[in-house]
């Protein structure tokens, strides 16, 4: 992924907030608040000059949030209710048309 222009760039990083934080709050009852500030320290802005300013892409929100709340030891099916995830796909397509 890469973008031509900042603006791109912010777009996507503000959906890719969104989803973690809406993960945050639906999985683990996180606060709007503090579920956003999660977002910001997790997606930080980062200049066009820096090397590793799309890295934080190469995983889903979903993924960084469920590290977030279990940790890197999480497996794939455990402890989440299912229509949870369905949720998190239509948020997706939300925030994120094709």
């Amino acid at each position: 992924m890469s973008f031509a222009i900042d603006d791109e760039y912010l777009q996507y990083l503000e959906a890719e907030r969104h989803l973690f934080a809406w993960c945050l709050m639906r999985i683990d009852g996180f606060s709007a608040s503090d579920a956003r500030a999660e977002a910001l320290t997790r997606y930080p802005w980062e200049s066009s000059d820096d090397e590793y300013r799309e890295m934080v892409f190469h995983r889903t929100a979903w993924t960084w949030a469920i590290i977030r709340i279990f940790g890197h030891e999480y497996r794939e099916g455990a402890e989440i209710d299912p229509s949870i995830r369905a949720a998190y796909e239509v948020e997706c397509e939300w925030v994120h048309p094709v």
